[in-house]
């Protein structure tokens, strides 16, 4: 009953971290939250597998090494979830945290193999040579050594930071509905964390507070875009765990005693289905591009239609937008920001918008998601070019700061904070842009700035209604 129960447990934890991951690829804040519950369910299967196979001092170590990987991921998704006004980002700095967390992880891991794999392997040799058992006893007396004493104080200065980021920063600004969850989620895995120093039992307790971070995440991120979560959640978890239920039923049947070879399987059985049904759409693309490489119209058309699928079952219905002007604005925000992203734009609630309907009957346009994207994207350049004063193409002044800020960004791509961008590259204006966000435009300014312009395209939407 115990095996079942984990077995379930490491099932629901590796889908939904899947699921936040296979989301939005482009988030980083799904993409740590996705890692934090993918690790986590890491845990819960070395902890099965050591019940099974107990005189496995590998298992041990694994598991015991395994556990600082979770706070590291729950502390980058707690930072990036402080929003852009309430932290100093620049581009370096957010290469260093981002991709520094994941450096942090690979030391972990490469560490404790160089340390403890010679001599797991040895002991383990000499077990199936039955010469003698392997001794575990020793595996517990390395948490006392210098190795796991500095990843201790690591993880646990992770959670506690964690803990006060959340308080301090993050739930000013997290939906009210969503307060209560997020803080007590990030409590109960600080003291979970602790427990389970005093006694590996708790391993199991904490997965409820995963779970409960990880749909505070994803709601959140849904609340966020102005989308409808529950259909594209019931379909992604209902195709999984049936796929699951049918095929690890015929394993079971087959082979009801189960063994350490058995479990393995079952375990890999759940962690393939989840991540084909997941990522589907990925792995279909992928496919097409080798399967379809040929013949180019084909991959094009199955590729719209299953953008047209997804954006169907995350589109909201028929949206009140005009009844709360702040909430107008952020999702005008948010559809800037996705201005090169028509699969995004499509599921923005402003394609409800009654002028979109009524340019579309203008010129005889389709009534469909994607051509409603269109429709958004061309109506935002409407509005963005507006903001442009009167004269050249570009510059510096006070009057040009809000074209400035939307214009070179988003309309033409520019990203100035980008390291690999170079001003030689680029030609005009486009230069001049470039040269001037550098020397002149700190990047929490012109953050700034676009906040304050996308305020004046909500305005100029709202009045063109």
């Amino acid at each position: 009953m115990v095996t079942f129960i984990q077995v379930a447990i490491y099932g629901l934890v590796v889908w939904l971290g899947c699921y936040l991951i296979a989301r939005d690829l482009s988030s980083w804040r799904l993409r740590f939250a996705g890692l934090a519950l993918i690790s986590y369910g890491v845990n819960v299967a070395l902890a099965m597998l050591y019940t099974h196979i107990s005189d496995s001092g590998l298992l041990l170590n694994l598991r015991l090494t395994f556990f600082f990987i979770p706070p590291i991921f729950w502390f980058a998704t707690v930072w990036e979830s402080i929003p852009e006004h309430r932290k100093y980002e620049g581009n370096r700095a957010k290469f260093i945290i981002r991709y520094g967390l994941l450096v942090m992880i690979g030391v972990v891991l490469i560490s404790n193999v160089i340390t403890n794999f010679p001599s797991s392997m040895y002991e383990n040799i000499l077990y199936l040579a039955d010469e003698q058992p392997p001794n575990t006893s020793n595996y517990d007396f390395r948490l006392l050594g210098f190795q796991f004493s500095i990843f201790i104080v690591i993880s646990f200065g992770l959670v506690f930071l964690s803990l006060s980021l959340t308080w301090r920063y993050v739930i000013k600004d997290i939906p009210k509905p969503l307060k209560n969850l997020f803080a007590l989620s990030t409590l109960f895995f600080t003291l979970g964390y602790i427990a389970f120093w005093v006694s590996t039992e708790f391993l199991l307790f904490i997965s409820a507070d995963f779970l409960m971070f990880g749909a505070v995440i994803v709601i959140w991120d849904a609340m966020d875009a102005g989308e409808s979560l529950l259909p594209d959640m019931l379909r992604s978890f209902t195709s999984s765990f049936l796929m699951v239920l049918i095929v690890v039923g015929q394993v079971l049947v087959i082979v009801p005693n189960i063994t350490d070879t058995t479990l393995i399987l079952i375990l890999a059985l759940i962690t393939t289905i989840i991540l084909v049904f997941v990522f589907e759409i990925p792995i279909q693309n992928g496919l097409d591009t080798v399967i379809f490489s040929r013949f180019p119209t084909i991959r094009q058309q199955r590729k719209n239609l299953r953008v047209a699928e997804n954006i169907i079952i995350r589109r909201a219905e028929n949206p009140a937008l005009f009844q709360d002007e702040s909430e107008f604005i952020r999702l005008t925000r948010r559809a800037i920001s996705s201005y090169g992203d028509l699969t995004k734009l499509a599921t923005s609630p402003l394609t409800h918008l009654p002028i979109i309907q009524h340019r579309l009957v203008q010129r005889n346009a389709h009534d469909d998601t994607l051509e409603r994207a269109k429709e958004l994207k061309a109506l935002l350049t409407e509005s963005i070019m507006r903001l442009k004063p009167n004269g050249a193409d570009f510059g510096t002044s006070d009057e040009w700061r809000h074209y400035n800020a939307l214009y070179f960004p988003y309309v033409v791509g520019l990203k100035p904070y980008r390291l690999r961008v170079f001003a030689d590259d680029l030609d005009g204006a486009y230069r001049d842009a470039l040269t001037w966000f550098r020397s002149q435009v700190p990047e929490r300014t012109l953050y700034n700035w676009q906040n304050a312009a996308a305020m004046l395209i909500a305005q100029d939407l709202r009045e063109r209604k």
